[in-house]
């Protein structure tokens, strides 16, 4: 952490320092990748505190989330513009989470242990519309499908139900089930979600963002019961199946927050507030700090930001960071 603020130092002075007016830069209608259409240039790095991501090409990123790797679930998430134009960009938008569940047990106090694991792929798109140079829409739509599965044995269960109600039936349990008996259960939930975000570009630096994201509903088939180990390698399960679909409560559904985005060479910082506080998961989207790393704009390749629009070209020229097309310089 502290390598991180360091780094960000070195890179904020001359970010700060500038070069004339904030209102005579060049704005880059493109210069935001989160909750966009728009990805990481090619062989730049986005490191940041949510989210890593590579560009592996101009138009294809893959990245992962440290937080949740350092938790023990692995992660991989991915995102390609299909569609580029100077106005209207589309992109498509994956990502899996999984975690194995059973190195837990002991930790929990099974003694026998158990087998259990979760994972939650998600898909989307995003679609980004330059509607002026000032103002931008992005909009789109995902889902996240979360599968787990688990086998736990009738003494660990037993023991589970003892210190959860103080009740020993471990007795009963095999007297229902049988002695070679675990039991299981099967979960699998999808959460449709909504995406909406508009941008306000103050100048080269600032802009002002409105996002809003949620869930439109949420829907689930369980089922649970006995996994019986027969002779002769003959499993059979048998139990209860129930099917789930409901809207989600207020405080969960939607997290919109207003905020102050600040994009200036290689620091992007998001700092707002969410304007539905009773949202825990709000409190993750009012705030972001990342840095771009890898080749300046000058070396990267033909095609970067190519849609840019300058108001005067010859000024912009004095920025190092700029791209200018060679139309832009023509009477």
């Amino acid at each position: 952490m502290m390598m991180f603020l360091v780094v960000l130092t070195s890179l904020l002075q001359p970010a700060w320092a500038g070069k004339g007016d904030w209102r005579k830069q060049p704005i880059d209608p493109k210069a935001r990748v989160a909750g966009t259409a728009y990805t990481v240039e090619q062989f730049n790095w986005k490191i940041g505190l949510l989210s890593q991501n590579f560009g592996l090409l101009d138009n294809v990123q893959i990245g992962t989330q440290a937080l949740p790797l350092a938790l023990g679930i692995p992660n991989v998430q991915g995102k390609i513009t299909a569609i580029q134009t100077p106005k209207f960009d589309l992109a498509v938008d994956a990502g899996i989470y999984f975690a194995e569940l059973g190195r837990f047990s002991n930790t929990l106090g099974f003694e026998e242990g158990f087998d259990a694991a979760l994972s939650a792929p998600r898909l989307g798109f995003w679609g980004s519309w330059v509607i002026s140079k000032r103002l931008s829409l992005h909009f789109g739509a995902g889902a996240y499908f979360i599968g787990a599965r688990g086998n736990v044995g009738l003494a660990d269960l037993a023991a589970a139900i003892v210190t959860v109600a103080g009740a020993d039936i471990e007795d009963e349990l095999r007297a229902a089930l049988g002695d070679s008996t675990d039991v299981f259960a099967n979960v699998n939930l999808g959460m449709p979600q909504a995406r909406l975000a508009v941008d306000f570009r103050l100048n080269r630096r600032d802009s002002i963002v409105l996002s809003s994201n949620g869930f439109l509903a949420l829907t689930g088939q369980f089922n649970a019961g006995a996994d019986v180990k027969g002779s002769d390698g003959v499993d059979i399960e048998g139990g209860a199946y129930a099917r789930v679909s409901t809207t989600l409560p207020d405080t969960f559904a939607s997290f919109t927050t207003l905020s102050w985005q600040f994009d200036w060479r290689r620091v992007n910082l998001r700092v707002g507030i969410p304007l539905n506080p009773t949202n825990p998961i709000a409190y993750f989207q009012v705030f972001d700090l990342y840095l771009l790393l890898g080749p300046s704009r000058s070396k990267r390749p033909t095609g970067y930001r190519d849609n840019v629009e300058v108001e005067n070209p010859e000024e912009a020229l004095e920025d190092e960071d700029t791209v200018i097309i060679e139309d832009q310089l023509t009477p």
